[in-house]
Formats: C-alpha cells, sequence, structure tokens
C-alpha cells in the first residue's frame, strides 16, 4: 500500500522536483495551495505526512497548531508527522520548536528528505499501533 504524503505550498514550481521524486518512490502525493483546503485534507484523508514548504514562520505555526488540534478533537486522527522545508537561516530550531517532527532546508538534498520522510512514516506506523 502506498502511504500519502501531503504537500502544502503556495506555489507549485517550488516543490516540483520534490512532487516527482515522491512519486518516483512510489508514495501517492497530493498538492495543496491553502491552509484550508491543508486542514480538510488532513481530516478526511488523514495522510501520514504533512511536508509545509516554503511558507512564513508565523503561518508554518499556526498550520501545525490547527493540525494538532484537529488530532485532540478527533479520536480518528492518528498524530501526523509533519515535515517543514524552511527558508531560515537558524536550521529550523524554531520550527521544531513549534511541534514540528522534522525540518530541512527548502532544497534538500532528495535522498536525506526520502530516509527522513520513511523514518516519519515508521513512527507513524508504531503510532497507529499503540
Amino acid at each position: 500500500m502506498s502511504e500519502t504524503i501531503l504537500v502544502m505550498s503556495p506555489n507549485r514550481n517550488d516543490v516540483r522536483t520534490l512532487l516527482l521524486e515522491l512519486a518516483r518512490e512510489d508514495f501517492e502525493v497530493v498538492l495543496v495551495t491553502n491552509e484550508g483546503v491543508c486542514l480538510d485534507f488532513c481530516q478526511k484523508y488523514i495522510p501520514a505526512v504533512l511536508i509545509l514548504s516554503v511558507l512564513e514562520g508565523e503561518k508554518i505555526g499556526e498550520i501545525i497548531n490547527a493540525v494538532r488540534r484537529l488530532e485532540k478533537k478527533s479520536k480518528n486522527i492518528p498524530r501526523i508527522s509533519i515535515m517543514v522545508l524552511h527558508p531560515f537561516s537558524d536550521g529550523g530550531i524554531k520550527i521544531l520548536g513549534m511541534g514540528a517532527d522534522d525540518c530541512l532546508p527548502r532544497q534538500p538534498n532528495i535522498k536525506e528528505l526520502l530516509a527522513r520522510l520513511r523514518a516519519l512514516i515508521r513512527r507513524y506506523h508504531n503510532n497507529q499501533e499503540q
């Protein structure tokens, strides 16, 4: 079974290579461009991982908090792993403090991103089994 990866980015061109690589690795990939659609998708389809890309820091925090509130409100939603591709020079320390499970620079090494994604998915399955 293919894992669903939800990618949120305001601009498809910013994540085109990422989308192609994820699809090549046999992930089911869904791209959304706004917060409302992102939250609706998380609630209805429960992706294994949500990747937030090329967003302002404040917006990232708002989306992470909204996803975590959805998880608490609904017993049907397991914890969704959140990976952030960030434009910040501080290494994403602030983003991890906001509740993200992982973060990488905006233009990540694809092999490293895929390895980290697989680790997040393993954790996702372990959380579902508990």
